[in-house]
């Protein structure tokens, strides 16, 4: 029991009890974290193996590139050499090196500078048969690319590009275009034209 409040009307001798109210306690229920745990535990665990099956490949290319050919299968970690190393740089890898970056870096910003441009057209701008130049754009991907290695090489050889970066770049990047501006125009569809409008406000 405990003692009730004093008021203006209340006899000082006289004193109201009250009952004592008992907290309610709330129930914490089923041991949630702990099913949590141990479910985050499995998770870990399995993206672990499947971490470990994916990287043995690679570990197993980089300590086969470290052993001769009589050592490679004897399963000893001992005889590592860079003999290999020093044969693929002394045969003109870095000249085949080269070519690869030059003419990767040149296709990737060709057809992205291409591809930004177009799907910005094909998002934003209306003109006569939109679609129909569209649809036939994406049609570049309907179709085997091997089946136009005969006709780019005759190509090729009438206008005098064949073994030069020029021909090797706009073949990457007649392959790489289509599907980019697929992609670009899909993801520029999802800003919303309010942006352009008010950049347009300010004077971007």
């Amino acid at each position: 029991m405990i003692q009730g409040p004093l008021t203006k009307d209340t006899d000082p001798a006289v004193v109201r009890l009250q009952p004592a109210v008992t907290p309610t306690v709330l129930d914490s229920g089923p041991p949630y974290h702990r099913r949590a745990v141990i479910t985050d535990a499995l998770l870990l665990a399995t993206l672990a193996v499947v971490w470990l099956i994916m990287l043995y490949p690679a570990v197993w290319i980089f300590y086969g590139s470290l052993q001769a050919n009589e050592t490679l299968f004897s399963g000893r970690l001992l005889g590592l050499t860079l003999d290999n190393y020093a044969k693929i740089f002394s045969s003109g890898f870095r000249v085949f090196l080269f070519n690869s970056l030059v003419i990767s870096t040149a296709a990737v910003l060709l057809s992205t500078f291409v591809s930004v441009l177009a799907a910005y057209v094909f998002s934003r701008k209306p003109f006569p048969f939109r679609r129909l130049v569209f649809s036939s754009v994406l049609s570049g991907q309907l179709f085997p690319w091997i089946i136009l290695v005969t006709p780019l090489f005759i190509l090729f050889a009438r206008f005098g590009l064949l073994n030069s970066y020029v021909g090797i770049i706009f073949s990457y990047s007649a392959i790489a275009i289509p599907f980019s501006v697929y992609l670009l125009v899909g993801y520029l569809e999802t800003i919303p034209r309010s942006l352009d409008e008010a950049a347009r406000l300010t004077g971007c």
